[in-house]
């Protein structure tokens, strides 16, 4: 038999829509020829049949119809609405059904519905609808209006229906309050006559006025309310579905999410006292209300007319009392205490916050309305409560019901207050007092103060809380005394211990040194600006028995290794005595592994202070404030700039030693220390003014005799006062000075410049914030050196270029320590024999004097004072342009821990240290348990594969050593095609890619995490014959002439990545993710609650996204399926550094650029300032030296790393493309050029991208292209760049294939490169789920490259880039990309094109967001 089409009715019957449903379902029937069904229960049968034939089509046919009569059955339950569907179910047949929904609902005498639908086409209005759809109303109105009344010339029906039109057009007229009895007519049998229906009306009447004046009907009624309009449309608006929000009921003009005004004011929250008249066109369709039922409000939402009523007399006798305190005034704050009110009515509108309009009516007791003018936020005891704003109204009235309601408290009534009580904590939060006979809240903020509506609110449950609360929360012992019968125990509130909890009190030492330096405290001191000599730290070491300080003044912290050596040195060597304990926080520069080796090996026990409790280092702390407090107060006497707090700290250092304390018995330490009381003769006031002499060498006979300097202090080394020279940046050591001490030399007090100098370690520079908030800034200088006076500045600048800068110079106030030997009185009589001029100059030499040019011979006893410069000091060390002052303080750890350890280059090497050799053992044992290889005879034919070891680090988030990583790396170079291999690929990430994640994260607040998986490769089957030698370490391992055979891959294969690729991929697979088709290593997992994204990287793993749920099951799916270790949050991924804060996330390479200068030998080598001379052009052959490089293999392993540094530097991007285009050949000149890229890394060492969280996603490009920029083929360069979320996220330089006739063509081919990227990015960006829904705006400097692009015509000069036309073209037309004109200097694609000046650089990289945090 055929298989019956199924059928499907557009109609559902719900009850009033009858006669549409009919219709539509007879339509269907009929197509279908089974409306026999609905009139007959039986087929049909043919009386001239005989009798055999008709017993022997009898059973086919009956089977036939009662299947096609089940069908129309199950057609009509299905277009039954589910509530008619449960009384109907019962009938068997369709006909029975039929004829059972036609009696109940098909009624033509049904006055009710008569009565609706009239009452619907007397209100209908077009509005704004469409005039075909207001038409179909009208006419679906009017067709149910001629079923119920079919058209007749019956000359008594046509009577009948004149005078029940008349009834009906009266009952339109009558006021809501006549609904009950408009009921009872409309139910009759009959529709009484007019004379009829007016008698009943006036019965009415006369009831009413039993209960009250005309105005009071409502409240007689049960407050129930009718409205008048729009009541009887429900079942035509239910048919109707809105186009936006899809749900049915309504229209899209009508939908109150996109009109929201139009959402009557009932639906916005529930409302008391509300007469609906004149809002029934407001009214939302698609209400689940029955035809005809009028709209009630419940009993409970009204005041009731007593209560109304002695509101009303008691507002008035407190006006005939003389209280003016309710009078309606705009100021009035207080509120009524009503239990009666169901919700709250406030006409001072200062108490009600985001008032929205709204329409209705309250009706009081006198039968009066009182317009409602909209809804707001009333604010009680901190919580906000929706409440009715009626300025009309004569006072502010407080809902009981609402208030326990919205604050979820009790209403605790007393005699003359009112307590509001917490239901949850049993608290105490609010009470109000009374005013005659009401209850009032009193003590209420206007919402337009600065502070927000509060009422009285106490936390507590009994009057001694309540009196604590009262007072501030004081101790038990202050509340005793202010109020004696009080008792309360502070130690049980809650909010005192919120409050004042503080750390346990640490009990004072009661250990006792016998002798110095058996305990020695250390610390490190952060200054937030450079001082004059380019020091940022000081490190201080404090001996416990005698408390003598020593001070080292540091450029970095790296030097604290060094000063403590220097310090152990001369412990051992001054006073014959070695250091036993070395007590420190837990600093990086303390926790270093070359610190802690060189202390084991010294035999020094090393404690450190527990996490977060400074105090148990509270000696080195506290001589930190100390030196500091006495710097800052020196400092601000005589108005000393910030820039000499170097000189300060070791002045105060040196008062410090030599001043009585009362912890040594009013003993000094230099005193305990020395046996010895110090002399302080000598002593002048630091910053003062003073005259050094000149030695008559120095000057001639018109000179002036002395120089006017300040005082900075005390020499450590020499007999003499330490003096300095601003004018000429000159410092001095002489004994021949003379001071002004009541004259600073600075007089204006700049208090402004000292004040941000911290008195604590703890006021440290560690917010990443406050480093990237100047990023558009230029970096502030270094104010050490000032500018040379003019005689001086010729030999300044010959002196930095023969590369003997003085500042360089080893000094003894900067590296030594300031151990301070006893200084006789420099006034004492036994140096008068020492009568020469005793002037050393310690930084700039003076400019020498014009003389004769005869000879002159020194006397018998001159000496040479003159200090010689260190030979063997480094002219540009790498602490001058990089040091981590800038770095946050966990970061600063971080790097300082992954670059203490140096990686083994070879087996030998590795097999020295412990840690290595049990990661060899640890990689054999892996791959042992693997069955990674089997011992056999290599076969006739078969080549073998030679191995090597690699070595690594695992680093965590928080710079800790995860583990030593050995790796067993085949030399997959060696192996042939077709042989030992056929298919591969490498599952490597795009740093692209990498870089979208990243952006995406920091502007979305994703999560970032690293996972590292062990022994990758040998997770995947090998189904290729590899044959391997082993490794050294392990040829004695095996029988002599046999070899490997791998079974499963290892590093190094090329098959390898492939085989551990598709079995991370069919995992990852089964596990619900879905790999981007824009890069097969991004996986990606999409779920209601969010995104997951893992990014692989062969053996790395990095896993981000906003769903934390889903990133923690990934993590535990991952470790139950692979070998696979949990790094933390990511922080150094490939070599890249990731330094992430709250405001955005910083990449470098730094350690990677470190170790590629000290690999090359340049890492003293003088920096540059850009990575190619300004103006460069490639150079035609012949015009440069063309010898050529004599080591090319290390020129193209040299490229090779810069190439990969380009990922985080853009800044290097179109130098390092010049270089790597002569990797075959390449010449001296050309080696030149990467030694000017090495010396501008040496200068910014820590430069890499800042990628701030601007919270959004946009995507723009900029593209430039130099126009025939290289003068050997005349080829142009490409450059383009691309942000995402306002952070820079790929960037290419690129030589183009072809040579372009004109300047237009060649930007044209840029364009159409940025093109591709941005059409890749947007499908990337489409897999992540952040969807551009705007045209990609495209930056180009070439209008006519622009026009090309925009205009369909192509010209002469055009036809032949008509391709690269058509595919740029295309992303326009469909919406993709939006090319816009950019001036050539805001063209931030320029410096990928060509090489820039210093200045055009440094505007570039400030707007591509690169910062150097290592380089002031």
């Amino acid at each position: 038999m055929e298989k019956p089409k199924k059928l499907v009715t557009s109609v559902v019957l719900q009850g009033r829509n009858y006669l549409t449903w009919s219709r539509t379902t007879k339509t269907v029937l009929c197509g279908r020829g089974l409306w026999s069904h609905v009139i007959s229960s039986q087929a049909p049968k043919d009386a001239d049949e005989d009798e055999e034939e008709e017993k022997e089509a009898t059973i086919p046919e009956e089977d036939k119809w009662f299947q096609e009569d089940q069908t129309v059955l199950a057609l009509l339950q299905n277009s039954l609405e589910a509530s008619i569907l449960e009384g109907y179910s019962y009938c068997e047949t369709a006909k029975e059904l039929w004829d059972t929904l036609k009696n109940v609902y098909g009624n033509e005498s049904n006055l009710t519905r008569v009565f609706e639908v009239k009452k619907a086409i007397n209100e209908l209005s077009q509005e704004d609808l469409e005039f075909t759809k207001h038409f179909g109303k009208f006419r679906s109105l009017w067709s149910e209006l001629e079923s119920l009344r079919p058209g007749t010339l019956d000359p008594k029906i046509l009577h009948e229906r004149r005078e029940q039109d008349k009834v009906f057009a009266l009952l339109l007229t009558l006021n809501p309050s006549y609904n009950d009895l408009i009921k009872h007519l409309l139910r009759s049998e009959k529709l009484p006559s007019l004379d009829e229906v007016c008698s009943q009306i006036q019965k009415e009447q006369g009831s009413s006025g039993l209960f009250g004046g005309k105005g009071e009907l409502s409240s007689a009624n049960k407050g129930e309310v009718v409205a008048n309009k729009g009541v009887y449309r429900n079942d035509e608006r239910k048919a109707l579905v809105c186009e936006h929000c899809k749900k049915k009921g309504h229209i899209k003009d009508k939908c109150w999410i996109l009109h929201p005004h139009l959402k009557p004011a009932k639906f916005k929250e529930p409302k008391a006292h509300l007469s609906l008249e004149g809002q029934d066109d407001q009214d939302q369709p698609g209400s689940s209300k029955s035809r005809g039922e009028v709209n009630k409000m419940e009993p409970g939402d009204y005041v009731r007319k007593s209560d109304l009523e002695a509101l009303i007399k008691s507002i008035a006798s407190l006006k005939e009392s003389g209280i003016t305190y309710f009078s309606h005034k705009p100021s009035d704050s207080s509120i009524v205490i009503d239990s009666g009110a169901s919700h709250h009515m406030i006409s001072n509108s200062n108490l009600l916050n985001n008032i929205e309009p709204a329409l209705g009516n309250v009706i009081i007791a006198n039968g009066d309305k009182v317009p409602i003018k909209g809804i707001g936020n009333l604010r009680i005891f901190d919580k906000n409560s929706k409440a009715f704003y009626m300025p009309k109204f004569t006072s502010n009235l407080l809902s009981v019901k609402r208030a326990t309601k919205d604050l979820n408290c009790y209403a605790i009534f007393g005699p003359n207050d009112v307590y509001f009580q917490d239901i949850e904590t049993g608290k105490l939060i609010g009470e109000g007092g009374s005013k005659g006979e009401l209850y009032v809240l009193e003590g209420i903020s206007s919402s337009s103060s600065s502070s927000p509506i509060s009422f009285k609110s106490h936390l507590g449950v009994s009057f001694n809380v309540l009196w604590h609360a009262r007072l501030g929360h004081p101790h038990v012992r202050a509340l005793k005394l202010m109020l004696p019968s009080i008792s309360f125990d502070h130690t049980s509130c809650e909010a005192c211990i919120l409050g004042k909890h503080c750390k346990s009190v640490f009990p004072k030492s009661s250990t006792i040194y016998e002798n110095c330096f058996d305990l020695v405290h250390s610390d490190v001191w952060t200054s937030p600006c450079v001082s004059r000599d380019n020091n940022k730290y000081f490190v201080t070491f404090i001996d416990e028995k005698s408390k003598y300080t020593w001070i080292t003044l540091l450029p970095s912290k790296d030097r604290v290794f060094d000063a403590f050596i220097n310090y152990q040195n001369y412990v051992t060597n001054q006073f014959n005595a070695k250091i036993k304990v070395l007590r420190t926080d837990n600093g990086g520069e303390y926790t270093s592994l070359k610190l802690k080796e060189h202390l084991n090996k010294s035999g020094i026990v090393h404690q450190t202070s527990c996490p977060y409790t400074p105090q148990q280092n509270g000696v080195a702390e506290r001589k930190n404030r100390h030196l500091m407090e006495v710097a800052r107060s020196m400092m601000f006497h005589t108005s000393v700039p910030r820039r000499y707090w170097g000189d300060a700290v070791m002045t105060a250092c040196y008062l410090i030693n030599r001043t009585p304390t009362k912890v040594l018995g009013d003993l000094s330490p230099f005193e305990v220390l020395n046996n010895t009381k110090p002399s302080i003769d000598h002593l002048r006031v630091f910053g003062c003014v003073c005259f050094v002499l000149v030695p008559g060498e120095q000057r001639n006979k018109l000179d002036a005799k002395s120089t006017r300097c300040m005082f900075l202090g005390y020499s450590t080394t020499q007999k003499g006062y330490k003096c300095y020279d601003p004018a000429n940046s000159r410092t001095y050591v002489s004994r021949d000075v003379k001071f002004l001490e009541d004259q600073g030399y600075h007089d204006k007090k700049d208090w402004e410049s000292l004040k941000d100098l911290a008195h604590s370690p703890f006021d440290r520079a560690t917010s990443l914030r406050f480093l990237l908030d100047h990023l558009g800034n230029k970096a502030p200088t270094p104010t050490t050196n000032q500018a040379p006076t003019p005689s001086t500045e010729s030999n300044a600048e010959e002196d930095g270029e023969r590369g003997h800068s003085d500042h360089n110079s080893p000094s003894q106030d900067r590296e030594a320590t300031c151990q301070d030997q006893e200084t006789q009185s420099l006034d004492d009589s036994s140096d008068s024999s020492e009568d020469e001029e005793a002037t050393q100059v310690e930084q700039r030499p003076t400019q020498p004097l014009r003389r004769s040019e005869r000879l002159k011979f020194p006397p018998s006893n001159w000496k040479n004072t003159r200090v010689y410069f260190n030979q063997q000091a480094v002219a540009h060390p790498t602490q001058a342009t990089c040091f981590l002052a800038l770095v946050p303080q966990d970061h600063q750890a971080f790097l300082s821990k992954i670059c203490s350890i140096k990686i083994p280059q070879t087996y030998e090497e590795a097999m020295q240290v412990k840690e290595w050799r049990d990661a060899i053992q640890e990689e054999i044992g892996a791959m042992t348990r693997n069955h990674t290889w089997d011992e056999e005879e290599l076969p006739s034919g078969k080549r073998t594969v030679s191995s090597r070891w690699i070595f690594t680090i695992k680093y965590k988030s928080n710079g800790d050593i995860e583990r030593y990583k050995a790796r067993l790396v085949a030399r997959g170079f060696t192996q042939t095609y077709g042989a030992d291999y056929k298919e591969t690929f490498a599952p490597v990430a795009k740093l692209h890619t990498v870089r979208v994640v990243l952006s995406l994260a920091t502007n979305l607040s994703w999560e970032l995490w690293q996972m590292d998986v062990k022994n990758a490769f040998l997770q995947g089957e090998l189904e290729d014959d590899v044959y391997m030698t082993p490794p050294p370490g392990l040829e004695d391992t095996i029988d002599p002439g046999k070899v490997w055979r791998l079974r499963k891959a290892i590093y190094g294969l090329k098959q390898s990545p492939r085989a551990w690729y598709h079995k991370l991929n069919r995992t990852l697979k089964d596990h619900g993710f879905k790999k981007s088709e824009s890069d097969h290593t991004l996986f990606t997992l999409q779920s209601p609650q969010g995104i997951v994204v893992v990014l692989i990287y062969v053996d790395d793993l990095i896993i981000s996204g906003d769903n934390k749920e889903g990133i923690n099951t990934t993590k535990t799916f991952l470790k139950s399926t692979f070998d696979i270790k949990d790094l933390g949050e990511l922080k150094y991924f490939l070599g890249i550094e990731v330094c992430r804060s709250p405001e955005g996330l910083f990449l470098s390479q730094r350690k990677y650029t470190l170790d590629l200068l000290n690999e090359t030998g340049y890492e003293d080598a003088k920096p540059a300032k850009t990575p190619l001379e300004e103006g460069y052009k490639v150079d035609r052959k012949g015009e440069k030296e063309d010898e050529k490089f004599n080591d090319a293999p290390l020129y193209r392993k040299l490229v090779g790393k810069l190439i990969y540094l380009t990922n985080t530097r853009p800044d290097i991007c179109f130098a390092v493309n010049q270089v790597s285009q002569h990797m075959q050949a390449p010449t001296v000149y050309h080696w030149s050029m990467v030694e000017r890229i090495l010396r501008y890394l040496k200068g910014s060492s820590g430069q890499g991208i800042w990628m701030g969280k601007n919270s959004n996603t946009e995507l723009v490009g900029y593209c430039d292209a130099d126009y025939a920029g290289d003068r050997m083929d005349r080829r142009s360069t490409t450059g383009y760049c691309t942000f995402l979320g306002g952070n820079l996220v790929t960037w290419k330089t690129k030589k183009q294939k072809v040579v372009s006739c004109s300047s237009a063509e060649s930007e044209y081919r840029a364009m159409k490169q940025l093109t591709n990227e941005l059409t890749w990015l947007k499908a990337l960006l489409k897999d992540l789920r952040v969807e551009q829904d705007t045209p990609i705006t495209m930056h180009c400097d070439n209008k006519a490259a622009i026009y090309i692009a925009s205009n369909s015509v192509f010209h002469e000069r055009t036809k032949h880039i008509e391709v690269d036309c058509h595919k740029v073209r295309e992303k326009i037309v469909q919406g993709v990309t939006l090319p816009c004109y950019t001036r050539s200097e805001d063209q931030l694609a320029d410096i990928f094109t060509k090489a820039a000046s210093l200045k055009v650089c440094n505007f570039i990289n400030s707007k591509l967001g690169l910062v150097d945090l290592t380089n002031s």
